[in-house]
């Protein structure tokens, strides 16, 4: 029934009304203090709009505050255990558990999502919905610090420690806890356990908790009572709604659509998060063209978002911090993402592991520039890059990896590019998809100070030579065994279908692994991929130090298996004979392309 004091509410906050007049009476008769200072009823509408807020929101492509709901599609996560896909309308379409840890990656919206959920429990007027963003934990204010500003900020005055624990107890609040991995990791412990503590204290009240995959959020799976999702990633069959929330026109879309249909799998392969596709709509809707392969779909994207322009947009007019001119951006951005590479940093970097490689990028580039600009660029001019809890990270793997590879495409000092080539063929398993990137927009130096000379030293480890018509003997064969640091993988008494090599001494080279891949199938051959060594170790035990898997050395393996390795020997010898052909189709190739350089020229 609505009371009198509730019609006189508006029809939205008076959603709210009831949970919020019920929290009142409790209030008066337990804490009075807190309700002579709250009022009555007559503060539903200024906390119904205070709750309401976190409905506006800046998007990637608008600085102003825009409402959620003009472009918010639908978020989908993967159930535990079952592992199926659902769409997620409201709280109640998550698993039945009273708290939830939500788990997303840079771009797939995890605080979008949060905001959603909140507002929806908003409107349902069963409970208060609170949302906090958790990086505001500090030295000063910890976890019940932070949801206590929260509740002043609704007009609940004079909240102490007690009155927050009567709230709790009430059962009438959803706390959703906005980006644990936000959290600086000198607090993050304190969060986990004051977190732990709480929520096992007041079980009335709900925690809805988001953060990124990692050993951060990995903490927060092992407390008792939350049970842990993550978002899905976007599908084809998403592309379309996912358009049409964004306010694309159909005719637009069937366009963008066509052309990503048509486009190469690699490209698809990306458009995975609401990010990648609203960059894609925004770079490439318009034109409804997108580059055929996956290099000159980020080239182009790098120099559609560096110089888009829109007068009705404040987001388009930002000068860039750097001042750089959008080729040096380029080259900037280039080899910042080669330093990251090298540096073994990953996609996701810290503010230290950020600056540490701006400043070498700086004179790996010859470009100036300072760490808190190209930040900034990175971030607001380009947005190549996003702030993904406390880290900066890179919006897909393959932009950083694609850059990186770019950034070797530009030099132009042949000995360092040559120095580079070899450092590339001792170094291939780490860099192996920026080889792939360089075979395409590189391809002579590619062929010439990599490829080729991998082969020669894959033939020459077999004592192969066709011109002197020296085939692969046994011998050169089981010397080629004892050269290699590759493993048979064993999980318990199971002979797992591949091999490992160890990233360490005595190293294959990546022809090595291309044999073994190739000679991959039905015998008893397996495809091989790379470990390094402290991950060896690390599979080699599980947590309760009892062996799982076991690494037997590929040599001695074959030396009890004679029929495996008399079938391995004469697929070496098929394979090399490849090989050597396929190293003189290479190198007549470099010879035309030198002799037809040279008659242009006329020199």
């Amino acid at each position: 029934m609505v009371t009198p004091e509730l019609a006189l509410i508006s029809g939205a906050a008076r959603l709210i009304g009831k949970p919020v007049n019920d929290l009142y009476e409790s209030a008066k008769a337990t804490i009075g203090n807190i309700a002579k200072s709250w009022g009555h009823l007559a503060d539903v509408e200024s906390i119904y709009q205070s709750l309401y807020s976190i409905s506006n929101v800046r998007t990637i492509t608008c600085t102003d505050l825009i409402p959620l709901e003009s472009f918010y599609y639908p978020s989908k996560v993967t159930l535990p255990r079952s592992e199926k896909v659902k769409e997620v309308g409201s709280l109640s379409d998550l698993p039945e558990a009273n708290n939830i840890l939500i788990m997303g990656t840079a771009g797939q919206g995890k605080s979008t999502f949060m905001r959603y959920l909140c507002v929806k429990e908003l409107d349902k007027g069963e409970g208060i919905p609170i949302f906090a963003e958790l990086r505001g934990v500090d030295e000063k204010i910890g976890l019940k610090e932070l949801l206590i500003n929260h509740l002043t900020f609704l007009g609940i005055k004079s909240v102490d420690e007690n009155t927050l624990n009567f709230f709790l107890e009430s059962g009438k609040f959803i706390f959703f806890l906005d980006g644990f991995d936000e959290v600086k990791r000198e607090f993050a412990q304190k969060v986990h356990e004051a977190l732990g503590a709480i929520a096992a204290g007041y079980p009335k009240t709900r925690w809805i908790v988001s953060t990124r995959p990692g050993s951060m959020g990995e903490h927060l799976t092992t407390l008792p009572n939350f049970i842990s999702v993550k978002i899905a990633p976007l599908v084809p069959d998403d592309y379309d709604p996912f358009l049409m929330a964004l306010g694309v026109s159909s005719e637009g879309r069937a366009v963008l659509l066509k052309a990503i249909s048509e486009s190469p799998t690699q490209i698809k392969n990306v458009l995975t998060t609401p990010l990648m596709l609203t960059l894609l709509n925004s770079t490439f809707g318009t034109a409804a063209y997108i580059p055929p392969t996956l290099h000159e779909f980020f080239e182009n994207m790098f120099y559609v978002l560096v110089s888009r322009h829109d007068g009705t947009k404040t987001y388009f007019n930002r000068q860039k911090a750097t001042k750089l001119t959008d080729q040096d951006l380029q080259i900037a951005f280039s080899a910042f993402c080669f330093a990251v590479k090298n540096d073994g940093h990953g996609v996701s970097l810290t503010d230290e592991q950020f600056s540490s490689c701006a400043k070498k990028s700086v004179k790996l580039s010859g470009v100036q520039f300072t760490p808190e600009g190209l930040k900034t660029d990175l971030l607001d001019t380009v947005c190549l890059m996003v702030k993904d809890g406390l880290k900066t990270a890179f919006l897909h793997k393959s932009i950083q990896e694609f850059f990186a590879a770019f950034f070797i495409k530009t030099l132009n000092d042949q000995v360092r590019v040559q120095r580079l080539y070899h450092f590339l063929r001792k170094s291939w398993p780490t860099w192996e998809q920026e080889l792939n990137f360089l075979n395409q927009i590189d391809e002579i130096r590619y062929l010439q100070e990599f490829y080729v000379p991998a082969i020669e030293e894959f033939l020459g480890a077999l004592n192969f030579d066709a011109a002197k018509k020296v085939k692969v003997t046994k011998k050169a064969f089981d010397d080629f065994l004892k050269q290699q640091d590759i493993y048979r993988v064993m999980d318990g008494d199971e002979m797992m279908k591949s091999l490992a090599a160890r990233i360490g001494e005595n190293t294959c080279n990546i022809i090595t692994k291309r044999f073994f891949n190739s000679s991959a199938g039905k015998s008893n051959t397996y495809p091989l991929f790379t470990l390094r060594a402290k991950d060896m170790d690390l599979l080699s035990y599980e947590k309760s130090g009892s062996p799982r898997f076991q690494f037997i050395n590929l040599g001695k393996y074959l030396r009890s298996h004679p029929l495996e390795k008399q079938q391995l020997y004469e697929k070496i010898i098929d394979f090399a004979e490849r090989m050597d052909r396929e190293k003189s189709r290479a190198k007549k190739m470099l010879e035309e392309r030198s002799k037809n350089l040279e008659e242009a020229l006329g020199f």
